[in-house]
């Protein structure tokens, strides 16, 4: 039995927009894949097909529970790693019986697992957690909090999984962990991802674009290589019909003016009297038939030429070209950051060192929980190193990975208004460049999809003022490919100093860094 049946569905946001309609689907295979740019849909159609949001219109059937893994889930923040696991009673009890409390209450919360201690440090290992029971969820790296809520979910007995974007914030080992876990769930997945190695073990991949939802058999790499075929096909069909269309124009104008000088030659006869008139008034009906007979032809055809020209140019699926602009930056070759034996207070233990100086751009790279956000908040001077030396030659701007500098309730314009540009000229021709719609100016932040937030966001980190040093906290989390190569091109570009987090070492090497700084 199919874990969902989709019929005619469509969604429409409160203020009218058309997110998508008339969608029929459901899954043929265990593993799906769907994919499509930042802002057409995904996540809210994933709700739609998890019963989690009603359709604007159409049917859905529901055949089992399903589990969902969202983009952003706060739910456990104020909760201990213990308790994240579902082993604090049990410690807390084991604790309480070991310091010889007799209470029957601590045995009945025990409830027999006297070996949740083992199974504590199994679970931490294996989720490369620290192995601290009442260490916060808020304080975990946002890979090991991605770990700890995808664990828990893979351990329910839900009949099928929605999986939107599982994959941001975790380091290779835990996608590799992942991945594992994907294929020995035993009941259908639907994975919302652009991460092409977790697209690759998918049976099938749909497309949410603007033309609907297009199915495709096989993997990633399958779906890709199709795609670039079918592309090539209507690009071919494109060229040839437009070919046409202007060959079709120039015979037209061709006749066109043939038939001129044959009117102007007739003209000339009449006035020399050189033939009968009679005879010419003949001549010049017939000729007029004719040319209005051409004409009809001609028109059809253009008309014809026209329409499957349009036709084609529709079947087109929209990618606008986006770019992601960053302001202006200092140049220079003075020091912006120095650390001497500085020993962070979370993740690597072991003393650090490093220089930063004005245009040079660093990687910042280590597994979950080795200390990477905690450096960055170092940096900013949130938090102080526990030994060691840092001077700081200047401002910074940060990124982080949850986007809060934006507050929900403004809209672009206003967002980008209050990150400091006030032109507002400036601040539309950024959003359109950032591949924003004239009309989403005035959408509120709290509308936008993952990928749609980080570009804001970068927008207006990039565009403080007397802030030489951009430390960004794996900017490229959310974002779909052609948007990931936007704003590597701007990294790139970027004059002034930048520290940057990221896990995707292609998406690194795009980037054009200069050096990194690695963290165990």
């Amino acid at each position: 039995m199919h874990a969902f049946h989709a019929q005619q569905i469509s969604l429409r946001t409160e203020t009218g927009d058309t997110l998508f309609q008339d969608l029929s689907c459901q899954p043929t295979v265990r593993l799906t894949g769907l994919t499509g740019r930042n802002g057409i849909g995904k996540t809210l159609l994933g709700e739609v097909l998890s019963g989690k949001r009603p359709p604007t219109s159409g049917m859905l059937r529901l055949n089992a529970p399903c589990g969902i893994y969202r983009q952003h889930n706060a739910t456990q923040q104020s909760r201990s790693l213990a308790a994240c696991l579902g082993l604090e009673d049990a410690l807390k009890a084991l604790m309480h019986i070991e310091q010889g409390s007799v209470n029957e209450r601590w045995f009945d919360m025990l409830n027999e697992r006297w070996d949740c201690r083992q199974h504590f440090a199994q679970c931490c290992q294996e989720l490369a957690l620290p192995p601290v029971p009442d260490r916060p969820f808020s304080a975990l790296s946002g890979g090991q909090q991605a770990r700890i809520t995808l664990w828990n979910l893979f351990q329910q007995t839900d009949s099928w999984l929605l999986l939107d974007e599982p994959s941001n914030h975790l380091d290779i080992a835990g996608k590799h962990w992942l991945l594992a876990q994907i294929q020995q769930f035993p009941g259908p997945i639907l994975l919302i991802s652009h991460d092409r190695f977790l697209l690759r073990a998918m049976e099938e991949i749909w497309e949410l674009n603007e033309h609907g939802l297009q199915r495709y058999g096989g993997n990633y790499d399958t779906f890709a290589t199709l795609k670039h075929q079918q592309q090539a096909a209507l690009d071919r069909q494109l060229t040839s019909a437009s070919k046409a269309l202007q060959l079709a124009r120039r015979q037209a104008q061709l006749s066109k003016e043939k038939a001129e000088r044959r009117a102007a030659q007739g003209n000339r006869l009449a006035r020399s009297g050189s033939q009968a008139k009679i005879l010419l008034d003949g001549k010049k009906e017939q000729a007029g038939a004719a040319a209005a007979a051409r004409v009809t032809r001609t028109e059809n055809q253009q008309r014809q030429l026209q329409s499957r020209l349009a036709e084609l140019k529709a079947r087109q699926v929209a990618t606008p070209a986006l770019k992601i602009t960053p302001g202006e930056a200092e140049t220079g070759k003075h020091t912006l950051v120095q650390m001497s034996e500085g020993i962070l207070p979370f993740g690597q233990q072991s003393p650090l060192s490093f220089s930063l100086r004005q245009g040079e751009k660093l990687r910042l790279r280590g597994n979950n929980g080795c200390g990477k956000s905690t450096l960055l908040r170092v940096l900013r001077q949130e938090i102080s190193l526990q030994a060691g030396r840092l001077w700081l030659g200047g401002g910074c701007s940060y990124l982080d990975q949850h986007y809060q500098l934006l507050n929900p309730q403004l809209s672009l314009l206003e967002a980008l208004s209050e990150g400091m540009i006030k032109a507002e000229s400036l601040r539309r021709t950024l959003l359109a460049q950032a591949g924003f719609r004239r009309e989403q100016v005035q959408q509120k932040v709290t509308e936008l999809s993952g990928g749609e937030k980080m570009k804001l966001a970068m927008l207006i980190v990039s565009h403080q003022p007397d802030t030489p040093l951009l430390l960004l906290d794996e900017p490229d989390n959310h974002l779909d490919l052609d948007a990931r190569a936007a704003l590597a091109q701007a990294l790139a570009s970027w004059p002034g100093a930048l520290i940057l987090v990221t896990h995707d070492d292609d998406f690194a090497r795009e980037c054009q860094l200069t050096g990194e700084i690695v963290l165990a």
